[in-house]
């Protein structure tokens, strides 16, 4: 199927796909599967190795109604955005599952676009690396998105600029919540200088709430998670943008770390706006 791989279309109908263990390595090649609008898809116990597309995005790249991924493993693919996962649009429910050594310019993992909506379940996020969400990222501009993230597990994965695990985009409303979760030694660490005046920031070692946001955050652990440049950090843990609403409870911060400010949590103000 040439670069944009195995093509899964309205003509395949509802489709359930179970790889018994298997692994599908893409050589750093070709993207995996390219999933049409419209279709409900279900794929289980699959390992999806080093998918890497040059002008296009993700190992899966998905517009369907309704996507289930169980038992599964993204590990070692490299696009643009969304090292493993880009989601166009619809539901994408990823459950017991792995994403580790994951690469991308925005979401090391997963790429969650304008209007979709993302239900992380009993899942690792492992050393993934991009330069905004080393996990995860989240795209709203003129449509709600949605996160939902339960029983997950965030860890050593990294952020070259912003959010070293999941980076919730300032636009126009993502809906947030976590719960049962760990983040542990994730980073957002940048080696040269930023310059404030051009308000380029190194924030949030584990995650970023932007603005016009709103959700939750319960019974959660955030530990040794860093954000830092050699000038200009924010936010070791959680950073709250602009405008954002965040409910925190029931939740730990041990050993988190800032160059600058917040060495946990850092909240912008409206009035720091022009500081």
């Amino acid at each position: 199927e040439g670069e944009n791989g195995i093509q899964i279309s309205s003509f395949n109908n509802d489709l359930t796909i179970n790889g018994n263990g298997v692994a599908i390595d893409a050589s750093k090649s070709f993207r995996i599967f390219k999933i049409a609008d419209g279709i409900t898809v279900i794929i289980k116990n699959l390992t999806f190795l080093n998918g890497k597309i040059a002008t296009q995005d993700a190992a899966i790249y998905t517009e369907a109604a309704y996507l289930e991924l169980d038992d599964y493993a993204f590990i070692g693919n490299d696009p643009a955005q969304g090292g493993a996962l880009y989601i166009k649009a619809g539901n994408v429910y990823t459950i017991s599952s792995l994403y580790e050594n994951n690469t991308a310019d925005y979401g090391g993992a997963i790429y969650v676009e304008n209007g979709a909506t993302l239900t992380v379940d009993g899942t690792t996020f492992k050393n993934n690396t991009a330069d905004y969400g080393g996990a995860i990222y989240v795209n709203s501009t003129d449509k709600e998105s949605v996160l939902i993230v339960n029983n997950a597990n965030f860890i050593e994965n990294n952020a070259t600029i912003s959010s070293g695990a999941i980076l919730i985009d300032d636009g126009y409303k993502v809906t947030y919540s976590t719960a049962n979760s760990l983040f542990e030694s994730n980073s957002a660490i940048h080696s040269a200088h930023v310059d404030p005046a051009n308000q380029w920031t190194v924030d949030a070692g584990a995650i970023y709430v932007g603005t016009n946001s709103n959700g939750t955050i319960t019974n959660s652990k955030f530990i040794k998670n860093k954000a830092y440049d050699d000038y200009w950090s924010n936010a070791g843990a959680v950073k709250i943008s602009m405008g954002a609403t965040i409910t925190i409870k029931d939740s730990t911060f041990e050993d988190n770390e800032a160059g600058y400010s917040g060495g946990a949590i850092d909240m912008q103000s409206w009035n720091n706006q022009d500081n």
